[in-house]
């Protein structure tokens, strides 16, 4: 999950004024961006055609350079992850093919294909700037790149209602010990840590977060009226991992009767029930 995605699940829990100390909100990019102007850093401009994507920490680009707007002169293919924070945006380049002719500025490039793994793939720190429907991105090299976001170019926009990320917040008398059975016991990742909220991934755009129920907005009940479920694709092998870790679990994981799933339950330090199903053909 994004700070951005982060800071706005705080300011729905009464917390903004935090989240707002907290965090340096990060420029928004994630969607379909056209780039359309390419500028060196000598002032020389070439008109661009492409797209590019930036997903929850994935992005790619295909982008083409032109010398009158229409012809392709030279192009790149590029995909990755990425981390943004704030205005900071580092690009971790896992693929990319290139290649092309000479233009202004820019010598000939052969083609070119290379290929790496997560912790081989060579990293460039950038800064981004939006402005609206605008985006720029600027490069080490002092280049820079200008984009146009698609749906203000009459693509079709998201249904409104539609959030970008789901947060959880469930509260705690002690919020440092469901955070180790949460991360060491469980084996979620913890994307943020306030000391008394933390929050912790459960897929790309679903967390859990941990209140401390003296500091939150709310406050821990004896009576948990909430179960928190999982999605999985193999139940029993998620069941084997979590009996290897040493969580308590109420039952080996059985068919339900009137729904197509297959399920087991657990609680957590508090009481909470976490339940991690499997949905089974009809």
């Amino acid at each position: 999950m994004s700070r951005l995605a982060v800071g706005r699940a705080l300011a729905t829990l009464g917390l903004g004024a935090v989240a707002a100390g907290a965090l340096a909100a990060d420029v928004d990019i994630r969607g379909v961006w056209h780039p359309d102007v390419y500028i060196l850093k000598d002032g020389t401009r070439h008109a661009v055609k492409g797209q590019m994507v930036f997903a929850e920490r994935e992005w790619s680009v295909v982008f083409l350079v032109t010398a009158d707007g229409r012809t392709p002169r030279r192009g790149s293919g590029e995909a990755g992850t990425y981390t943004l924070v704030g205005d900071r945006l580092v690009f971790s380049h896992h693929y990319n093919l290139s290649g092309g002719e000479p233009l202004a500025g820019l010598a000939a490039g052969s083609f070119e294909m290379n290929l790496h793994d997560a912790a081989g793939a060579p990293t460039e720190a950038c800064r981004v700037e939006r402005r609206g429907s605008r985006m720029t991105i600027r490069f080490p090299s002092g280049n820079a790149m200008e984009f146009e976001r698609a749906q203000d170019r009459g693509a079709a926009t998201p249904l409104p209602g539609l959030a970008q990320a789901q947060v959880t917040f469930l509260y705690f008398n002690d919020v440092e010990a469901a955070g180790r059975f949460y991360g060491a016991s469980l084996g979620f990742e913890k994307t943020f840590d306030l000391g008394w909220v933390k929050i912790f991934s459960l897929s790309t755009t679903s967390s859990v977060g941990l209140v401390d129920g003296k500091r939150g907005s709310l406050r821990p009940a004896d009576e948990k009226p909430v179960m928190l479920s999982l999605v999985v694709d193999d139940v029993d092998a998620w069941f084997a991992r979590l009996r290897d870790r040493g969580v308590a679990l109420d039952a080996p994981p059985r068919d339900a009767a009137e729904v197509p799933v297959r399920a087991f339950s657990f609680r957590d330090p508090e009481g909470h029930t976490l339940e991690v199903f499997q949905w089974l053909p009809r």
